[in-house]
């Protein structure tokens, strides 16, 4: 059995980008590497429908902790580089969620999320 730990952030879509079309692409960052979902080609509304993941083993998660890194930054980016709003996922809730099934209103029942 691998003692690797395996955090995956889901892109579904993003709405509200203006009537004119756009080439978006989201990065995340997370323990100093990046990922990219393929650019999107649209005008109000995008859809990546991509998962993002990161393996790290037991050494590697303890040295992201170690060095302050417990959150991903997504980033929505114009094709020339613009930044137009980004979100950070905080890795200790989203464990915290996985650990008890619960959605971020309180609910509990079956979760999809993975840590």
């Amino acid at each position: 059995m691998s003692d690797n730990s395996i955090f995956r952030v889901q892109v579904l879509e993003g709405r509200g980008f203006g009537e004119d079309p756009q080439t978006l692409l989201c990065t995340a960052q997370f323990a100093c590497e990046t990922k990219s979902t393929q650019y999107s080609v649209n005008t109000d509304t995008h859809i990546w429908n991509s998962t993002l993941s990161w393996s790290l083993s037991r050494e590697e998660l303890r040295k992201a902790h170690a060095s302050g890194s417990t959150h991903c930054k997504v980033s929505v980016l114009r094709k020339d580089g613009t930044r137009l709003g980004w979100v950070v996922v905080s890795l200790r809730s989203a464990k915290l969620q996985s650990q008890y099934k619960s959605d971020p209103q309180g609910r509990t029942g079956s979760s999809n999320r993975e840590l």
